[in-house]
């Protein structure tokens, strides 16, 4: 219908300008109230845009992602699935696993990141390697046989870092 047509236009417009570090504070303010005030995939998805990008201002940068997370947070369950595809899509991650971890069992989470982080070598693509220390940070505080196992694998991988990384994983596995 056309009322449909038209709030997805908006939601798409609101979705660009959250995704672009260039759109001005007040455009940002606007897009992450029109969003917020939406429902559905499509709404989240904008949302999390704002995830994509530092801005010069830190303040305003922590501010705006602070009220993102709050307003995702807010969609309950329907974020979990626009989440997982963010994490699975971008390589600015940290957000995003901050909401998914309030919004999954600890089961969830780490069949999540253990499932989306790869063993194979990613030598020489600088955001996939970022990807990995990410996700092996996010995975240090849990003890459970399946990290264990992952984190082992990555101790031979090329990158120096992620090799620290899984051994940091590994040291928490065995302390306590």
């Amino acid at each position: 219908t056309f009322i449909e047509n038209r709030r997805k236009r908006k939601v798409e417009s609101a979705t660009q300008k959250m995704g672009s570090k260039n759109t001005t504070q007040d455009s940002r303010q606007g897009a992450i109230e029109y969003l917020a005030g939406q429902k559905g995939y499509a709404a989240i998805w904008g949302l999390l845009q704002r995830f994509n990008y530092i801005i010069d201002k830190s303040i305003v940068d922590t501010d705006e992602k602070e009220r993102v997370v709050e307003y995702v947070l807010a969609f309950g369950n329907e974020a979990i699935k626009p989440i997982e595809d963010y994490i699975k899509k971008n390589s600015t991650i940290a957000w995003p696993l901050k909401i998914l971890r309030k919004l999954s069992s600890e089961g969830e989470y780490i069949q999540f990141l253990v499932g989306n982080l790869s063993v194979e070598e990613t030598l020489f693509d600088q955001q996939a390697e970022e990807k990995k220390i990410d996700i092996l940070h996010y995975l240090e505080e849990f003890k459970n046989d399946v990290v264990f196992e992952k984190a082992r694998k990555l101790l031979y991988d090329y990158d120096e870092r992620i090799r620290l990384a899984a051994l940091s994983v590994l040291e928490k596995q065995a302390s306590e």
